[in-house]
């Protein structure tokens, strides 16, 4: 029984760190550069509530749901959607265990997107598989802006 000033013991994580984070960056700094981070978690994954003011981002696994949270409303996402939340908005987001979660930073808003805060997106399938390959070493960073514009074009709002 717990009352007040006692605590109660949570016997496992509720949330863990990620067992791995990459980064792949290209053309950062610049307004058509793209950061993309690729989380690998063996336990539930949590993007705590936070707010990023310098950039754009969007979430999406690929082989799972994700849970998204934009002031009282909490969403569940697919592997053909993203959460999209535009810079200085408070957002949330959650991915089951053994999971890929896909983060990706933008200095511009997508057209399609535009005037969406925060808000489930749908991305097609030449945009998966671009932030894929994104994600991969070895990328020619020559090649980036076109696949950072083709990404962008692929995002479009949930009906």
């Amino acid at each position: 029984m717990s009352g007040r000033g006692q605590s109660v013991m949570v016997t496992g994580p509720i949330t863990a760190d990620p067992v791995s984070c990459e980064e792949f960056g290209y053309g950062l700094g610049r307004p058509d550069g793209i950061l993309l981070l690729r989380y690998r978690s063996v336990t539930r994954l949590a993007f705590a509530e936070n707010r990023e003011d310098f950039l754009h981002q969007f979430y999406w696994s690929p082989d799972g749901l994700l849970s998204a949270r934009h002031g009282p409303h909490t969403t569940f996402l697919g592997p053909d959607e993203v959460f999209w939340v535009h810079r200085a908005v408070t957002h949330e987001v959650h991915a089951a265990d053994r999971q890929t979660v896909y983060r990706i930073c933008l200095r511009e808003v997508p057209d399609a997107l535009d005037g969406l805060g925060a808000g489930v997106a749908t991305i097609d399938a030449e945009a998966v598989r671009l932030v894929l390959t994104l994600a991969t070493a070895g990328y020619d960073e020559r090649d980036a802006p076109a696949a950072r514009s083709r990404v962008m074009a692929g995002l479009a709002p949930r009906p």
